[in-house]
């Protein structure tokens, strides 16, 4: 069938509008009217009377690209063929279509927006159009009636431009000036505003800009290239015309100067001159003030940083010097006097600091402790050397002795002297060396190994008459021997000892009792703490088992023998309802681990009832996943199972892939799931594995008519309704349920 569609009114633009342009969401609809005949003959004889989808799209100017395209569906039934469309609508109109681009109709036919974005006529691939001034936009017209025959109506029609054009609700020029040939006032939240433009030039803040305008730029003090800024220069002092807060430079005498109400050199106001007491020197860099002491004073204020002196630049020399030649300088403050004569202990009174690390010098606080190495000594003298950089060894804190000169007799010795118990006290003070083992009742010298109190190598402990001495070794953690005041001997007690074979590789520890052929028990932690294999550091349960090599960290095993018992056991003691003997898994390495599950059996009651569960974990909480109970009933996700499996949740069969099982050929195998399909004909298909009880459902997507057969061997099949010929082009679904050798089949044909 052919088409044809002859133009009632080719005026195109104008015939109908609606001119009102919208740009915020209550857009209005800019359209015009489109009027036409179709006809279903090439002679334009016989009128289409029919239901047809019209399709109208607008093409820039060179028709390869969609700007705009709606689709409307009008009846040409009862009209003789004649049509009338309304085209144009506001961007998101249900009328739009797949290949509409969102655009406002003052856009599609605008000159002047810049680049508009499209979709390509030809495969509906996006395009932009940059359209320029002059340029014409296409009608594009596509039909499909009942038939769902799309035809394209051509050619395409040129829209010319009109008085009542939709682009012309703006104008896109001024005597042929564009926008971007104005200035232009932002109206959002751009500083050139209307209102800002307007107050710069107000009667107030224009005189203001004229008389700014009207000072040479030399009056005013300007940042230079270098960044600094030049003051202005007077020799002397001004003439006239003083007033509080004038400040210059006096290149007669090469000073900076002010006025507060009588000219003074810059420095501290008072009196009627600066810090006359500081004069520039000519040739070093010093303070020379041969008449009197310099006192600065900072008393008034509660937070100051008094002085600073900076050299980052500095490579040799010093930064501060302190000096004398006379020989009998001032026996009670020193050259250099840094003092808190105040009431105050806190705080810091001096600081002398290496590096940017802190506490890296030496640092006095008001309490008289110094710090060598520290900013927070805690004693008198703390001395601490910090901790070398990676890679590095440490460096030595050296204590020496003075040596003898020549001709003398001895070297000078150190005296590590503890402070005594005073009046009321009970225990004097201690020398430790390596360590600070304070509550263990140590004497007057201790040298400890590291800062394990465990690991003391030699001490030296003296009591008085009521004491013992006692020398200890790291050999076992014990020590060695102990006598008390009278020559008594004592037997060793152990404290956090380390105990270790012989010296020989893979030499074995023996733990034994006794030497007896009567052996007694070996009690590990009996009263309380942990027991750790491979591991120092127990996690607080009662055995800790530890394997680094990541094998069987534990086995347990009997001796082969025909009176043996049961094997190992995991016991609870307990007989009352609900106690448990449980055996948890973790993950998470030995330094976090988290539970993860376990299995174990319960008690149900007092007397032998019991049963067994599965817990697993979810989001850290333990869940029950699976019980037997003492009946032998099985419930997963049901704790109380009334029959041989009871399960709470869906059950689920699938193939080797996960999912339901399609079969390709007239074979299936029903240990690949219960429900299962089947894609080519089923005149002759064979079952394995339909085991006796079982139900199972096979959907045939093959739409073919013949009569489906099903055979396992050595059983017999049943139909209801009986079995005979499927419905054309539909789907198939067949339900078997085996009791014996009987096979009930119910089976629906027609789905689609």
């Amino acid at each position: 069938m052919s088409f044809l569609l002859r133009f009632k009114n080719f005026l195109l633009l104008g015939t109908y509008l609606i001119p009102a342009i919208a740009f915020a969401t209550q857009e209005a609809p800019q359209t015009f009217t489109f009027d036409g005949r179709a006809f279903s003959n090439t002679t334009a004889t016989t009128p289409l009377l029919d239901n047809i989808s019209f399709r109208v799209q607008i093409l820039n100017q060179a028709q390869d690209c969609i700007l705009y395209e709606e689709q409307q569906s009008l009846s040409t039934a009862t009209t003789d063929g004649y049509f009338t469309i309304q085209v144009g609508s506001v961007v998101g109109a249900p009328k739009r279509s797949a290949l509409d681009s969102a655009h406002p109709m003052s856009v599609v036919f605008s000159n002047t927006s810049g680049s508009i974005s499209g979709k390509l006529v030809s495969n509906g691939a996006a395009c932009s159009y940059s359209p320029i001034a002059a340029n014409v936009r296409y009608l594009r017209l596509l039909m499909t009636p009942s038939d769902n025959v799309t035809r394209t109506i051509s050619p395409n029609m040129a829209l010319d431009s009109v008085p009542l054009a939709l682009v012309a609700e703006r104008a896109e020029t001024l005597q042929g000036f564009y926008p971007t040939d104005f200035l232009n006032i932002n109206n959002s939240t751009a500083v050139l505003t209307q209102a800002n433009a307007e107050n710069i030039f107000s009667s107030t803040n224009y005189s203001r800009l004229t008389s700014l305008l009207s000072v040479p730029p030399a009056n005013y003090v300007q940042t230079g290239a270098n960044g600094s800024a030049a003051l202005p220069v007077v020799n002397g002092n001004p003439s006239s015309g003083l007033t509080a807060g004038q400040i210059w430079y006096d290149s007669g005498s090469n000073v900076l100067k002010y006025y507060d109400g009588s000219v003074k050199t810059l420095g501290i106001s008072g009196g009627t001159s600066g810090i006359s007491s500081l004069t520039a020197a000519t040739s070093t860099d010093s303070i020379d003030n041969t008449n009197y002491a310099q006192t600065w004073n900072w008393s008034t204020a509660t937070t100051q940083n008094s002085m600073s002196l900076t050299a980052n630049a500095l490579t040799t020399g010093t930064i501060l010097s302190v000096t004398s030649s006379d020989a009998s300088l001032n026996s009670t403050n020193g050259l250099l006097y840094v003092a808190n004569t105040g009431a105050s202990t806190t705080g810091t009174v001096a600081r002398i600091q290496s590096n940017s690390t802190a506490g890296s010098g030496l640092t006095v606080l008001a309490n008289g402790s110094v710090g060598i190495g520290t900013t927070t000594p805690a004693g008198i003298l703390d001395v601490r050397g910090g901790t070398a950089a990676a890679a590095t060894n440490g460096s030595d804190i050296n204590i020496i002795g003075q040596s003898g000169g020549t001709g003398a007799t001895g070297g000078g010795s150190i005296f590590l002297f503890p402070g005594t118990k005073g009046s009321t006290g009970s225990t004097d003070g201690h020398v430790f060396l390596g360590g600070d083992p304070r509550g263990f009742g140590v004497g007057a010298l201790v040298i400890v190994r590291g800062t394990s109190a465990g690991g003391w190598p030699f001490a030296v402990m003296p009591y008085g008459n009521s004491g013992y001495s006692q020398v200890w070794t790291s050999s076992n953690g014990s020590y060695e021997a102990s006598v008390d005041y009278a020559g008594n001997a004592n037997f060793p007690i152990m404290t956090s000892p380390n105990v270790y074979g012989s010296g020989s590789a893979s030499s074995n520890l023996t733990i034994d009792s006794t030497s007896h052929a009567t052996k007694g028990n070996i009690f590990l932690a009996p009263s309380g703490g942990s027991v750790g294999i491979g591991t120092t550091s127990a996690t607080g349960t009662k055995l800790h088992v530890v394997d680094g090599t990541y094998s069987e960290p534990m086995a347990i095993f009997e001796s082969a023998c025909s009176a043996c018992g049961v094997g190992p056991m995991v016991y609870n003691n307990a007989t009352q309802a609900g106690s448990s003997a449980i055996i948890n898994f973790g993950t998470g390495g030995a330094g976090t681990p988290q539970w993860s599950g376990s299995f174990g059996a319960y008690r149900v009651n007092n007397n032998v009832d019991s049963g067994f569960i599965f817990t697993a974990a979810q989001n850290g909480n333990p869940i029950e996943r699976m019980r037997i109970d003492g009946s032998g009933n099985v419930g997963i996700g049901a704790s109380a199972p009334t029959a041989k499996l009871e399960i709470q949740g869906q059950v689920r069969t699938t193939g080797a892939g996960g999912a339901a099982q399609i079969n390709a050929s007239a074979a299936v195998d029903w240990n690949n799931g219960n429900a299962q399909s089947m894609s080519v004909a089923c005149t002759s298909t064979t079952f394995t594995n339909m085991l006796d009880g079982g139900t199972y459902i096979l959907a045939v997507t093959e739409t073919g008519t013949t009569t489906c057969t099903f055979s396992q061997a050595g059983l017999t099949f049943y139909f209801n309704p009986a079995n005979g010929n499927r419905t054309s082009g539909q789907r198939s679904v067949y339900t078997f349920q085996r009791i014996g050798t009987d096979v009930y089949v119910s089976w629906i044909s027609g789905f689609q």
